[in-house]
């Protein structure tokens, strides 16, 4: 089935609009952002984030099943905007996660949200597995006040190497929830647990990973493989760029564990220990991670990474065909 997917950008200029046969970008008409402004608090607030600088990026194509449509289109777009990101200077290009669907010859379009990277959670039936992972995450909290101290106070005792890296690592840990896209995550995630593991050693980060993160997740069954495999995809994200993948997605948790189970053996030994390769030479085998650490989620409250999670709010745009098809029929040439 034929469809035209449209998407609206933050970012690009004015003058560097493209047009072409399977796709095109346009500026978004003043009718059309009032319109917007009725679907809801999310595009309500994409509208104000984009401002004056946001245009209408369409692709046409002819696939089956509606969401491989929306994830061919989203993909392609992403390379256009790929390259933007060398051109627009001053701004960073940003798909919106909302997309307008028009079929065939249809007059009006669907809306719907789109987002590549979501967190599925199982809520339990009676909320007493909540209530105990809640209660785990107070235990934890426990660990993670001389953390707050490293990084919110001038005392001259945390100003070390270790410390340092503490806090590098946790930023970078942040930056990976940020991220859209799953291989991001689990590349700026995996880089905050090597860092807290290797230190300033320059060179075979592969082996020390496997040996240090051995010695201290010893509990956990074949931790020496697990360390292989995501070494392995860490240097295909890294060396390749090959962080957009889907498979990165079963890999987040495992890396999530590893680095809060590193991070808290760090934070309790900050006033013990001034470097990174002090804290594993002296402590690691001695070291047994608390129960908050190794404990797993209860399965009735269970997680997964959603690759292509697609809202349909049963909204639509009145009219756009005839728009969308003298667009794709005009193609006028870039300034």
């Amino acid at each position: 089935m034929r469809r035209d997917i449209i998407f609206f950008v933050n970012g690009v200029p004015d003058g560097l609009l493209v047009h072409d046969v399977h796709y095109f970008s346009a500026p978004v008409a003043a009718e059309l952002a009032k319109e917007i402004q009725k679907l809801g608090a999310e595009a309500s607030y994409w509208l104000r984030k984009g401002g004056k600088r946001f245009h209408a990026f369409g692709i046409r194509n002819d696939l089956e099943d509606e969401g491989d449509a929306i994830m061919d289109a989203h993909e392609k777009l992403s390379g256009i905007v790929d390259g933007y990101s060398f051109l627009a200077q001053d701004s960073t290009p940003e798909v919106w996660p909302m997309v307008q669907i028009r079929e065939e010859n249809k007059p009006h379009a669907s809306i719907k949200f789109v987002e590549l990277k979501a967190r599925i959670r199982i809520n339990s039936k009676d909320g007493a597995a909540e209530k105990l992972w809640d209660e785990r995450n107070q235990r934890l909290l426990k660990h993670f006040l001389d953390f707050f101290d490293v990084v919110a106070t001038d005392d001259v005792q945390f100003d070390n190497e270790l410390c340092n890296q503490i806090s590098l690592s946790a930023k970078m840990f942040r930056c990976g929830s940020l991220a859209r896209a799953h291989g991001v995550d689990f590349l700026c995630k995996f880089t905050a647990l090597e860092g807290l593991v290797c230190g300033s050693v320059k060179t075979g980060h592969g082996k020390l990973l496997k040996q240090r993160l051995s010695e201290l997740f010893r509990h956990r069954k074949s931790i020496a493989k697990e360390v292989e495999e995501l070494w392995r995809k860490r240097c295909e994200a890294s060396h390749q760029g090959k962080a957009f993948s889907e498979s990165f997605a079963v890999l987040v948790d495992s890396v999530e564990t590893l680095a809060l189970g590193t991070i808290v053996f760090a934070i309790n030994h900050v006033k013990l220990a001034k470097t990174v390769d002090e804290l594993w030479n002296r402590y690691a085998t001695k070291y047994q991670l608390p129960a908050e650490v190794t404990a797993e989620r209860p399965p009735e409250i269970s997680r997964y990474q959603a690759t292509r999670f697609i809202v349909d709010p049963k909204l639509q745009f009145n009219n756009v065909g005839a728009v969308t098809d003298r667009i794709f029929r005009e193609r006028p040439q870039p300034n």
